[in-house]
């Protein structure tokens, strides 16, 4: 929102990671020993736009979750912005 790239949306990111059946939102470090999952999103309110990541041989389901439990939290971190 405050760069001179022309976006005509708010674009925000944020960690998911996944200890034991819990996802956890922007993990600590201490968080990230545990985890099963290291994924890295970044999108706007409405879209998807970057996956990067990697996990220990997750079921799909799982790692849809994740995707979706991030898109909840970007969405709401560009609506604030």
């Amino acid at each position: 929102a405050l760069s001179e790239v022309p976006m005509s949306k708010a674009v925000a990111g944020v960690r998911v990671g996944l200890v034991g059946d819990k996802y956890i939102v922007n993990p600590t470090n201490e968080e990230m020993e545990n985890s099963e999952l290291d994924l890295m999103l970044a999108g706007t309110d409405s879209a998807i736009l970057m996956i990067e990541g990697y996990g220990n041989f997750l079921p799909e389901e799982k790692l849809l979750k994740a995707v979706e439990v991030g898109q909840v939290v970007m969405s709401s971190q560009c609506c604030l912005i």
